[in-house]
């Protein structure tokens, strides 16, 4: 169980509103980041307001029609940097997840999958969540808990 407050990003998403309500059903203290977290001024705030123990950082700016994939990954990585650079100066002791996604793997297999598993991104969104993990990976001063996967709502 946690002690202290959860951050989470991406709050209105899909996993996240999945997030949201479990924390409420089992009486985990949260707070949800508001705003654009490409701002540092915003993710500073949403550190500051929460103060949090732990983050689970679900926010996502999938590539758009007017945009590439080198644009969705620079506005991601933006985001994520903001975010992690508010927690260690506010929350250094706090846990980061950044979870990733099955894209990263490649297709299914019959045998389960391990975190330690080497990745194949099956799309650029797996491709997109696997520079992501790797430059938070290598951010300094945080406790990082990457590549949870759990999709509520999808079969396994």
């Amino acid at each position: 169980m946690i002690r202290g407050r959860v951050l989470i990003t991406g709050g209105s998403g899909f996993v996240g509103r999945h997030l949201v309500e479990g924390a409420r059903l089992q009486g985990i203290r949260f707070s949800v980041a508001e705003g654009d977290l490409r701002r540092p001024d915003i993710a500073e705030a949403a550190v500051e307001r929460a103060r949090p123990a732990a983050v689970v950082h679900l926010a996502w700016l999938p590539p758009s029609s007017s945009s590439t994939i080198w644009q969705a990954l620079i506005e991601n990585l933006r985001m994520a940097w903001n975010l992690l650079a508010a927690v260690r100066r506010v929350s250094p002791g706090a846990t980061v997840l950044i979870p990733g996604s099955a894209a990263q793997y490649g297709m299914a297999s019959r045998e389960l999958l391990r975190e330690d598993a080497p990745t194949r991104p099956v799309s650029a969104y797996g491709a997109l969540k696997c520079a992501l993990e790797a430059a938070c990976l290598r951010s300094r001063g945080l406790r990082l808990a990457p590549r949870a996967r759990f999709v509520p709502g999808t079969s396994a």
